[in-house]
């Protein structure tokens, strides 16, 4: 199993050499790519609905939290919360993603701490 890692790793690496020896010169560093849009709009959803969607996500952590609350430990269930977080950023962009993680350490503060 290790060996077929090492041999993919080795590949990858290789082709990301080849790749970058391809486009620049010997002894430069490549311009990077332009884009046509910057990488921090994300143009797929509306943006209420993003933001709209992180709450949801963190409502739902919340919802689930409270359920296993009793099976699991406090740290455990902040993987829970970092999942909702993860899932607004990825497909949302970052301004929910921020949101999102805001949303999650108040409810986890509020929900899951005891005073």
């Amino acid at each position: 199993m290790w060996r077929v890692a090492s041999d993919f790793f080795h590949r990858c690496i290789e082709g990301f050499a080849t790749s970058m020896s391809r486009e620049a010169p010997s002894g430069t560093v490549p311009a990077p790519a332009s884009r046509a849009t910057p990488p921090s709009t994300n143009k797929r959803h509306a943006p209420a609905r993003g933001y709209a969607c992180a709450m949801l996500y963190c409502i739902g952590a919340t919802l689930l939290g409270t359920l296993l609350h009793e099976t699991f430990v406090e740290a455990n269930l902040v993987l829970i919360y970092l999942l909702a977080v993860v899932l607004a950023t990825v497909q949302y962009g970052r301004g929910p993603g921020i949101v999102a993680s805001f949303l999650a350490v108040l409810a986890f503060d509020i929900f899951m701490v005891l005073p």
